[in-house]
């Protein structure tokens, strides 16, 4: 049983944060393949590292050209979204204020359906473990979790987090990951039920 490795978002720091990721993260897991679902820009490039640093793991890597407008679609499925979004103030009753657009916080989450929808795409074999890793984190420790990679298992960060669940990085099983990397999807159900549009939270 392998472990799946999955990037999502933009590549901008990945070749600084990439010698701290393998030290303290990647190489505790020998078996691992990465998947990369990023944006087409000027960084996309950067995750080619991941061949010249693991020439023996699968690496698939898919840039989408553009994002939806996300916020479009919320309210297109029925959310009701505010009109108006500022810096450092509540945008809806978030427990802390995000501080990027509202259209960012979608995006990357309907980003991270992009990595799930390419991981099930490309796939070979079975993944006992899944790891979500956001390209720019730098890690200072870690701990490889001992469990056995349950199908509902999920263990993430419990420190740096802003009113919710770590959302940069987490170690799961397959059925924790489904739904872990679907919770775009699931937004329209979760806010009727009174979620605040705040990444962590949802």
């Amino acid at each position: 049983m392998k472990t799946a490795i999955i990037f999502t978002g933009h590549m901008r720091s990945f070749e600084k944060c990439l010698p701290t990721l393998h030290w303290h993260v990647f190489r505790h897991y020998p078996d691992a393949d990465f998947f990369v679902s990023t944006i087409e820009d000027a960084d996309a490039p950067k995750a080619q590292l991941l061949r010249v640093k693991y020439p023996s793991a699968r690496v698939e890597i898919e840039a989408v050209k553009e994002q939806p407008d996300c916020v479009a679609d919320m309210r297109a499925a029925g959310v009701d979204l505010p009109n108006e979004w500022l810096k450092g103030k509540p945008y809806t009753h978030e427990p802390y204020a995000i501080s990027v657009h509202p259209q960012a916080v979608l995006r990357q989450l309907w980003q991270l359906g992009e990595g799930w929808s390419l991981f099930c795409e490309k796939a070979d074999g079975e993944y006992s473990t899944i790891i979500r890793c956001r390209p720019d984190l730098w890690f200072h420790s870690y701990t490889k979790p001992s469990f056995n990679a349950g199908d509902s298992d999920i263990w993430c960060p419990w420190w740096g987090n802003f009113g919710g669940i770590n959302d940069r990085f987490a170690v799961m099983g397959n059925t924790a990951a489904s739904r872990y990397f679907n919770a775009y999807a699931r937004i329209p159900e979760l806010m009727k039920q009174g979620c605040p549009l705040h990444p962590e939270s949802i």
